[in-house]
């Protein structure tokens, strides 16, 4: 009796493996080794979903073959499941849209039927993302960690070899409690701007005020994200709205970062975040704030606008 169960079971992984899909994709290599060469850090109080880390790639050709059935070649993120480090985890973003391992396959919108070869040109970026529990302190090193192998919707190939795995490897993810606050003095900050004639164009500023505001950061944040929004003018809404009682008509405040002299919008968003890097626990964004002249008619009148600014960092 033994002897017959021991031939049914090899017969049986025997014909397991006669009907595993075996879909070849290679690239012009079958690994990419992305090497990170920098140090990254992961503040525990940053958001899930935070990039860490991400790099583009906007034009990968690969060639898929010797498909068993007809499917849909497919992106297979962490395909051998294995953990990054506390804190963290591998991602790629493909047509707009963040895919982890949870994901399962992601489709490429490629497909193969048995006895085609496909080649086809793709664009992906590869990431490194926050996800779970950060510890308060440690290192976590990257070596040769697979992002992601391409391959059918039907199941992963895993004849190593045979199908094309981006791989990132060197780096170091450092781990902290701390963070950046604004200072003293720039958390809740006024700033008076001169008195000056009327504005004749719509359009038109005055009373150009140079003001900064700093952010105490500890040794591991390298750059500070600050955003700012507020009410919003109604003729223009990209200016911050004169809230002073019996204030100035159509007359708003002007707020743009002296680097580039771009207005920051009031309504906040992407368009709406400065950055500045941290040099001695420090970091300084300098600021300007005019009057503008949004509408016609303009009045006379005290003008007061109020900016909220969040900061984060990394």
């Amino acid at each position: 009796m033994k002897k017959i169960l021991r031939l049914v079971v090899i017969w049986l992984i025997s014909q397991m493996a006669a009907t595993a899909y075996a879909v070849e994709c290679a690239s012009d290599s079958m690994t990419f080794v992305d090497v990170l060469s920098s140090q990254f850090n992961v503040p525990a109080n940053s958001q899930e979903g935070t990039v860490l880390w991400q790099e583009q790639w906007p034009s990968v050709r690969f060639t898929c073959t010797n498909a068993k059935i007809s499917e849909e070649i497919s992106f297979w993120v962490n395909p051998d499941r294995l953990v990054l480090g506390a804190g963290v985890e591998p991602a790629i973003i493909f047509n707009g849209r963040t895919y982890t391992a949870i994901s399962g396959n992601v489709g490429t919108g490629v497909f193969i039927k048995p006895g085609e070869t496909r080649t086809f040109t793709l664009s992906y970026t590869v990431a490194i993302i926050r996800k779970g529990v950060v510890p308060p302190s440690g290192v976590t090193a990257v070596s040769s960690y697979p992002m992601f192998q391409m391959d059918g919707a039907g199941g992963l190939n895993y004849q190593r070899g045979l199908n094309f795995r981006h791989v990132v490897t060197g780096g170091t993810f450092h781990y902290a409690v701390g963070g950046c606050k604004l200072q003293t003095g720039s958390a809740t900050k006024a700033v008076s701007l001169p008195a000056t004639p009327m504005i004749n164009t719509v359009g038109g500023t005055a009373g150009a005020t140079d003001f900064s505001i700093r952010a105490t950061c500890d040794n591991l944040a390298n750059k500070v994200s600050f955003q700012f929004s507020g009410p919003t003018d109604p003729a223009d809404a990209r200016q911050f709205r004169n809230t002073a009682p019996q204030g100035a008509q159509n007359i708003a405040i002007n707020l743009v970062a002296p680097y580039n002299g771009i207005t920051i919008p009031a309504q906040g968003g992407a368009a709406a975040i400065r950055e500045a890097s941290v040099s001695a626990g420090t970091a300084t964004l300098n600021l300007r704030a005019s009057y503008i002249r949004t509408a016609s008619p303009a009045t006379a009148g005290p003008v007061s606008a109020q900016a909220e600014v969040t900061v984060t960092y990394n």
